[in-house]
């Protein structure tokens, strides 16, 4: 009996704006949501690995990054905030996962900054810490 391989292979290409993206053959250019999601996610992907990468970023830029993450989470969250409240106020009741979709972006830029915050945090620490060492 004989077994058969099927190898995907993926082409990540960088854009002009610094952000990754797969390149697909001409003839498969409607992947559908999964080459979608690959090129949403890349370039976040791309974000957060330069971020990680303490010999890029003094711990100057890691601080400003922190405050400008931390006013962006503020502002994101005043923003999801006002859509719960008038959703209460409208239909008497909180906002389930359900009716969210009107500020699905919304809830995803929130957990990216969060998760941001939370890389930018332990760079931040792993900096003060091979200082006092």
């Amino acid at each position: 009996m004989q077994s058969s391989e099927v190898i995907m292979a993926v082409d990540l290409v960088t854009s002009s704006e610094g952000s990754m993206r797969s390149q697909s053959p001409p003839d498969r250019q409607g992947d559908g949501p999964i080459r979608a999601k690959l090129e949403e996610g890349s370039g976040k992907l791309a974000l957060d690995l330069r971020l990680s990468s303490s010999n890029a970023s003094s711990m100057p830029e890691l601080l400003e990054q922190l405050w400008k993450a931390r006013a962006e989470k503020k502002k994101m969250r005043k923003t999801i905030r006002e859509f719960e409240e008038d959703f209460y106020q409208h239909n008497g009741r909180n906002v389930q996962k359900e009716d969210r979709v009107p500020m699905l972006e919304e809830y995803r830029e929130y957990k990216r900054i969060k998760a941001k915050l939370r890389l930018l945090e332990v760079l931040i620490s792993k900096q003060d810490s091979s200082k006092s060492i």
